[in-house]
């Protein structure tokens, strides 16, 4: 096909995305789930069951070049990505410590959380969880986020939940259907 002339190159570039995986999308899943406070609240990140995309300019401390976020998120476990813009309050982001603590107990440790930043975001004074800046804006804009929201990513590199502003409530609630136990 990549001889003739007839080549339909967007239709080569999805056959290619379909035979990848990389067009599945679990969004019908009972596993997925989301809580948005506004019906257009992360309309333009992925949603519950969609691929999680990949974004460079992510800066750790003591990391000295800058990471992409599938180097975050590769393994077998769960990661839970925290983000909070300069407009969040000093409130939300001590709750992060509390949230990730409970999250992990949840999990059974079988969950990493980081605490994502925009470029304007004050730093809180916390070692856990591991705090990531997005440098670039990379991350806002792919994720389509402001203010406070939180995005799980499973396993797989799909998004298993979602929340705009963080709801601990809801993300338990998925996590239980998850991982079971008692809460």
């Amino acid at each position: 096909m990549a001889f003739t002339d007839e080549l339909d190159r967007e239709d080569l570039k999805r056959q290619f995305l379909q035979e990848m995986s990389m067009l599945l999308s679990y969004s019908d899943s009972p596993l997925v789930g989301e809580s948005l406070s506004a019906p257009d609240a992360l309309r333009d990140g992925p949603g519950p069951g969609d691929r999680a995309p990949d974004v460079g300019g992510l800066r750790r401390r003591g990391v000295g070049h800058p990471l992409r976020l599938h180097e975050l998120t590769r393994g077998t476990r769960h990661t839970l990505l925290v983000y909070a813009d300069g407009s969040a309050d000093e409130g939300a982001l001590t709750a992060v410590g509390k949230l990730c603590a409970d999250v992990r107990r949840q999990a059974s440790g079988q969950i990493d959380v980081y605490l994502l930043l925009s470029p304007d975001a004050r730093v809180p004074w916390m070692l856990d969880p591991p705090v990531v800046r997005d440098a670039g804006g990379e991350f806002r804009a792919a994720y389509g986020l402001t203010g406070t929201a939180l995005y799980l990513v499973r396993p797989d590199g799909h998004v298993g939940f979602r929340s705009q502003p963080i709801d601990a409530d809801a993300l338990s609630k998925n996590l239980q259907l998850v991982f079971g136990g008692v809460r």
